[in-house]
């Protein structure tokens, strides 16, 4: 009797854990893609109050360029890409789209004072995203405006056109990076859900405190040379998976409490489980023993 209440416990355990992997790898898939999403429109923002810092002319278009004069840069909105085309030092025409993961729209403003006045050398433009509900408002001081010169054009628009005193430069790489590139390594790709697991108990756990963010810091600055040996390799990948799944584990309770919900009950399972065994094992050792002393 006994060892069947402990084998429908573990069918019981085996169904709620595929429930909650499946469970799970949705959850993450939809966070990873709201993840590259904000990823990328912060990362735009950031470029543009860079390059629009030193602009010393600029007018703001309420259409799409479509014809362009080689002395201004152009920024602009076209089929959710936000598109940008210069002259480069070599005098080569650069054109370009800034976003490549997610649909995102750039809008510029004309900066209000706090009386609802326009402001001349103030700019504000809104990254939005069209996958999800996230956007990102940022603005910059035109500096390098003359006394008596303004923003031209309207005080809104999708579209810029402006000269600059430096160069433009291109947009960094974007940063995906994870929370363990030993993890990316054994799995072979960061979208896995248990890699997205760990970069989000990275993000939303260790960096909230100090000693998590000095182990985070600690350990990128040491795993990089691991994690190219275990690439390599398909029995240290293997091997690497087991050992993180305990890491895994403890980030997934962490962070969500359904996986909380389902731990406190595996663990209670396993619990019971474990209790029932070992009265059974005592249970034929003693009867063993007592046949043993019946015979003497």
């Amino acid at each position: 009797m006994e060892l069947l209440i402990v084998i429908s416990l573990m069918l019981l355990v085996m169904g709620l854990g595929y429930s909650l992997y499946f469970y799970a790898q949705k959850s993450f898939s939809n966070y990873e893609a709201r993840w590259i999403v904000q990823n990328e429109a912060r990362s735009i923002s950031r470029y543009l109050e860079d390059q629009l810092d030193t602009i010393y002319q600029l007018e703001i278009l309420d259409s799409n360029p479509v014809s362009f004069d080689d002395e201004y840069a152009y920024l602009w909105n076209e089929d959710n890409q936000i598109h940008i085309r210069y002259i480069d030092d070599d005098d080569e025409v650069v054109s370009t789209t800034l976003n490549h993961e997610s649909d995102l729209t750039v809008e510029f403003i004309r900066g209000k004072d706090s009386k609802g006045n326009f402001i001349n050398n103030f700019l504000q433009f809104q990254v939005v995203s069209n996958d999800v509900d996230y956007s990102v408002l940022n603005g910059v001081e035109l500096r390098n405006l003359g006394k008596n010169m303004s923003i031209e054009g309207g005080n809104t628009g999708n579209s810029l056109k402006f000269k600059t005193v430096s160069l433009i430069s291109e947009l960094p790489e974007m940063d995906y990076s994870t929370f363990c590139v030993v993890a990316t390594a054994s799995y072979g790709s960061y979208q896995e859900p248990a890699v997205m697991l760990l970069r989000r108990f990275r993000d939303e756990f260790l960096n909230d405190f100090g000693l998590g963010r000095t182990f985070v810091r600690f350990y990128y600055n040491h795993s990089k040379p691991l994690s190219q040996v275990i690439a390599r390799s398909g029995v240290l990948r293997l091997l690497t998976r087991i050992l993180l799944y305990p890491l895994i584990a403890v980030a997934g309770m962490i962070l969500n409490p359904v996986f909380r919900l389902y731990g406190f009950m595996y663990m209670n399972c396993m619990l019971i489980a474990y209790i029932l065994l070992k009265k059974s094992t005592l249970s034929v050792l003693y009867g063993r023993m007592g046949n043993f002393s019946c015979k003497q």
